[in-house]
């Protein structure tokens, strides 16, 4: 079973692929070096068409979006693994979800208005993990996911088990502080998925160039 977590931005500037990666990577080798993990891996990103699988031709200035036709892919150096991106336009659909679901839990009332200002912007991003990626990318998508959110002053969601869903929607930033730290996970079962993924990780990592 795949999981995914989607980022709704809170403003309409959306920052270059070059700023999501330099981000990324550095909140990438932060949370490793936090969990005591030594290795700082390259992150490596492609863009392909849905059908065929094509790669499309990049530039890393340019925003960071592509077409609803294709898809991003973002591994980590040395790793044969990684986890797919989608830029996607809200629907009608997405627009009475987050209004009449999300937006009215009271957990919400301290957002409310950031995310009606994130909803009302009209596009966002999803990130997915299939079933039996490394722990590494377990790790990553995460937190290539709050990375994207902090950027742009957004949130974090997902209600498919992709992370603890009484905690979310999340601001960017406290979901970087948070995120598959054993010590700070609430749920248990999110909680042995943090401790194994980090286990997993360490020994993917330090196979690379082994």
């Amino acid at each position: 079973m795949s999981t995914t977590f989607n980022i709704y931005p809170g403003n309409s500037t959306i920052p270059t692929f070059k700023d999501v990666l330099e981000a990324c990577t550095n909140q990438f080798h932060l949370y490793l070096e936090k969990v005591g993990i030594q290795r700082q891996p390259e992150l490596e990103v492609r863009v392909f068409t849905s059908k065929g699988n094509n790669e499309v031709t990049v530039n890393i200035n340019e925003p960071f979006k592509w077409e609803e036709d294709q898809y991003i892919w973002i591994q980590v150096k040395g790793i044969d693994a990684g986890t797919d991106g989608y830029f996607w336009l809200n629907d009608q659909t997405d627009f009475e979800y987050w209004q009449e679901d999300i937006i009215p839990m009271k957990r919400c009332e301290n957002i409310k208005d950031l995310l009606t200002a994130c909803i009302s912007q009209g596009y966002h991003w999803q990130f997915r993990r299939s079933a039996g990626q490394p722990g590494v990318i377990n790790i990553l998508y995460g937190i290539l996911s709050g990375t994207l959110a902090s950027l742009t002053h957004g949130v974090v969601f997902s209600d498919d088990t992709a992370w603890d869903y009484q905690r979310m929607p999340i601001k960017g930033q406290d979901f970087l502080e948070n995120y598959y730290f054993p010590e700070k996970e609430t749920n248990q079962d999110i909680k042995n998925n943090a401790i194994n993924s980090i286990k997993w990780a360490k020994e993917e990592l330090e196979g690379i160039n082994a």
